[in-house]
């Protein structure tokens, strides 16, 4: 605050209201600087400018000193305009620009005093600082990324603002920061899927962008065709990778939804006696996309043990004779899954194959399964039928997923 004595105890010119040291506004608003003067003792203005100081400094506008208003110069190509009234000058300046900033917006007055013995003039001046931030806005991401499990990937994200933004990353779920930087790799794990936040923030404000990052759902090699006996129920199988872990869905011929889990089997319960073909659709479904249908066919036949004791001599076929030697060898689901177990373990002795299902990794138990299905044969030699390998593969996984190893494999 500027005072000006023109003799001891009396004031002259005064400012009353004066803006801060320091206006801060963003980039593309509108500002008001405002300034409030008295004059007294017979005071009147001489010649009033507003102006930017800087390195070059620019008149904005000049006092007309007959009507005592303010009228912009020409040469100043911003939005802007000057209101005075009752000894308050106010400068709007409209759609404030990042290259006006860290300047000094400033008004001068000079002020003269006619007494009646001598005419006195001072000159007074009053400035603030206009800083201009921009609020931080991320101008790339990388977009929404399925890669396969095991990939390799990197977040990019770029930003602007000002002051200059800082960029992190962080995971949705996880609220410590993953890297400071704007380039982050990351590894596809079942672990690592999720979505990936970058966060741009200046003292201002902050802007954020999410990545999803996944594996597609992917259906592997499943038996299509599955038998079982009139009364019985079956188990047919779906096969599935993907991150996150697909959700496996079934639908019948008319493409009823009939059931939906994580899990890769489903039980068909068989309460009618009815020689017939059933057909079922299964599809894997996540975040990351789906799978297109899959055609499974179950066929169910009559009790052959029936047909045995009334046709004594008679010759049967091989699909009568794979459902005796299931009935023989799995009256029940723990039976079963014996019994599956039981072919894995002399296939893989007859190898020279050493298997601890609790210890092994999973892709090295993928690639054992994936030679056993190919290889296992019958007790004679023969090659399985599809309901006798259906069988094996529905007892290995109900071992591998239940207690006391309850594992999440999606073996092949």
């Amino acid at each position: 605050m500027q005072i000006w004595l023109l003799s001891a105890g009396v004031q002259c010119f005064q400012w009353l209201a004066e803006p801060p040291n320091q206006t801060i506004t963003e980039s593309g608003k509108n500002v008001s600087i405002s300034w409030r003067y008295i004059l007294e003792n017979g005071e009147k203005p001489i010649s009033s400018k507003i102006y930017i100081d800087g390195e070059k400094r620019i008149t904005i506008a000049s006092m007309n000193i007959l009507k005592k208003k303010y009228l912009l110069i020409e040469e100043y190509d911003g939005a802007a305009k000057v209101i005075s009234e009752n000894s308050t000058v106010t400068l709007e300046s409209f759609f404030i620009k990042k290259n006006l900033a860290d300047k000094e917006y400033c008004i001068h007055m000079a002020i003269s005093v006619d007494l009646a013995t001598k005419e006195f003039s001072k000159e007074y001046r009053s400035c603030t600082k206009l800083s201009v931030y921009v609020y931080p806005r991320i101008v790339y991401h990388s977009p929404k990324i399925i890669k396969p499990n095991g990939s390799t990937v990197e977040l990019k994200c770029n930003a602007t603002g000002d002051p200059e933004p800082s960029i992190t990353w962080t995971k949705v779920g996880n609220n410590s920061v993953l890297t400071n930087s704007s380039l982050m790799t990351v590894n596809i794990t079942q672990q690592a899927f999720g979505e990936y936040c970058c966060i741009s923030a200046n003292k201002y404000a902050n802007d954020t962008a999410c990545i999803e990052i996944g594996d597609p759902p992917l259906l592997l090699n499943t038996t299509t065709i599955n038998y079982t006996m009139i009364n019985n129920s079956v188990t047919i199988i779906c096969l599935a990778t993907g991150i996150p872990i697909p959700t496996i869905e079934w639908t019948d011929l008319s493409g009823n939804i009939i059931h939906q889990s994580k899990d890769d089997n489903y039980t068909i319960p068989f309460k009618h006696c009815k020689n017939e073909t059933l057909i079922y659709y299964c599809r894997a479904r996540s975040t990351t996309g789906k799978t297109p249908k899959k055609k499974i066919s179950v066929h169910e036949y009559p009790n052959f043990d029936l047909e045995v004791a009334n046709n004594q001599g008679s010759d049967l076929g091989q699909e009568q004779l794979d459902v005796i030697e299931a009935q023989a060898q799995a009256k029940n689901t723990k039976r079963a899954t014996e019994w599956g177990l039981k072919k894995f373990f002399k296939w893989s002795e007859k190898r020279q194959i050493s298997v601890d299902l609790k210890t092994i990794a999973p892709k090295e138990l993928n690639e054992v399964l994936r030679k056993f299905y190919a290889e296992v044969k019958t007790e004679k030699g023969q090659p399985l039928t599809p309901s006798a390998l259906t069988g094996i593969r529905a007892a290995i996984h109900r071992h591998l997923t239940s207690a006391p190893l309850r594992q999440r494999l999606h073996v092949c």
